[in-house]
């Protein structure tokens, strides 16, 4: 799945955030047999209070 992440979206993955790539894969895989409303759902409850800069995002 990460390999074709890498040919079909990313193009260029840096070893500098391979980490992230990796457990966004890892996530996508894991929930796959959720249904879309139970996935939207616990998306929404985990976003409750949380906030993410631009520079913190980038650091």
């Amino acid at each position: 799945m990460l390999k074709r992440g890498y040919q079909g979206i990313f193009h260029k993955i840096s070893p500098k955030h391979l980490d992230r790539y990796v457990s966004e894969f890892a996530g996508c895989h894991n929930a796959r047999l959720r249904d879309t409303i139970d996935s939207m759902a616990s998306m929404v409850a985990r976003m409750v209070g949380k906030r993410i800069k631009h520079h913190e995002l980038v650091a």
